[in-house]
């Protein structure tokens, strides 16, 4: 039997040799740029958010409308404007996900449309309230009481859709000055953030 080597020869390191680990593919530099980019990113993602939720409830609605609606032609039109503003949301959200600052204004211009929906279907109906024919019974009593109560009736209706109108203004109208302020935010952030980082969030988008 040979005798022991008095200096044996060290063993190659392997990859879990002692030593420090080898380093990730980002530096410390860079790992700082991507966590500042994400904090920055948050008001980004609030109006996508924003988006998706008003794009499904105003989509939902619609379909809705559309099948409480099948007999009624101001109902139809109101239904199949709905659901073609609530894609055209969900649309536009996908591509502000992407970083793009001109769908913010696809974003407000879609809040003008289905504003100008639900003023007309309001018109729309309050003109048919407004132009029924009175119900006559031909009895001079009976008759001045069905007048009195469509005279009321009328009057509800003015309420009802007026008010529906001055509301989907200002609920329309606030939401789509926010969509519109937010393309200077994407701009903002664009410039703000390293080019590199932009193109990791739009390819993973």
């Amino acid at each position: 039997m040979p005798p022991a080597s008095p200096n044996p020869s060290p063993a190659p390191a392997g990859p879990l040799a002692a030593g420090p680990l080898a380093a990730g593919p980002l530096t410390a530099d860079q790992l700082a740029q991507v966590a500042a980019a994400n904090r920055a990113a948050r008001k980004v993602r609030r109006v996508v958010g924003v988006a998706n939720f008003s794009g499904w409830t105003t989509g939902v609605f619609g379909g809705l409308t559309l099948l409480g609606g099948l007999f009624s032609t101001p109902a139809l039109f109101l239904g199949a404007g709905m659901v073609f503003c609530g894609w055209n949301e969900l649309r536009a959200a996908s591509i502000v996900r992407r970083l793009d600052p001109r769908a913010c204004k696809r974003l407000a211009l879609n809040q003008l449309i289905l504003f100008a929906f639900l003023v007309s279907y309001c018109a729309w109906s309050l003109f048919n309230a407004l132009h029924a024919p009175p119900e006559l019974s031909g009895m001079a009593g009976a008759d001045e009481i069905l007048q009195d109560v469509q005279g009321m009736a009328q009057g509800l209706y003015v309420i009802m859709y007026g008010g529906a109108i001055v509301l989907s203004a200002f609920v329309q109208g606030l939401t789509a000055l926010y969509y519109a302020g937010r393309a200077r935010t994407i701009r903002e952030y664009l410039r703000a953030t390293p080019a590199w980082i932009v193109d990791v969030q739009r390819a993973a988008a």
